[in-house]
This record gives structure tokens, sequence and C-alpha cells, in this order.
């Protein structure tokens, strides 16, 4: 997850333009729905801010996804 303020910078330099919808309301739809959805799926739910490969790869090992000694291989 990044920052608003990352997000809209980023959206400016792909487009070349700034947005002209509400991106808070928009990340806390998106946060909610997500909420929605791991709970329904029964799976746990880890928001990384601005991960590097490293914290990836740690959440992953955590979420049983990936085995410790595949973490350099990212």
């Amino acid at each position: 997850e990044e920052s608003s303020e990352t997000i809209r910078e980023r959206i400016m330099k792909r487009d070349g333009r700034d947005i002209t919808y509400d991106l808070n309301k928009l990340m806390e739809a998106e946060r909610e729905n997500v909420k929605y959805v791991t709970n329904k799926i029964n799976v746990p739910l880890i928001i990384l801010e601005s991960p590097t490969t490293d914290d990836l790869s740690i959440a992953l090992e955590k979420l049983g996804m990936v085995k410790k000694h595949a973490q350099t291989t990212l």
C-alpha cells in the first residue's frame, strides 16, 4: 500500500494530468473490499507499505507461499 500522495504522483507521471476523483475515498473502498474478500475466503490480510522485495518475501513466507531458501530468488 502506498500513500495517496505517492499514488497521485505516479498517476500524474503516467497520465500527464492530475486526477479528478477523491483518491482517499477510492483507497478506503479498496481497503474495505479486500477485508471482505479475505474474510470470505478465510485468508490472513497482510498490508505492506511501500514493500521491498525482502518485505514481500517475508510476508509470503508467513503465508506459507514461499520457502525460506527461495527468498533470494524472488
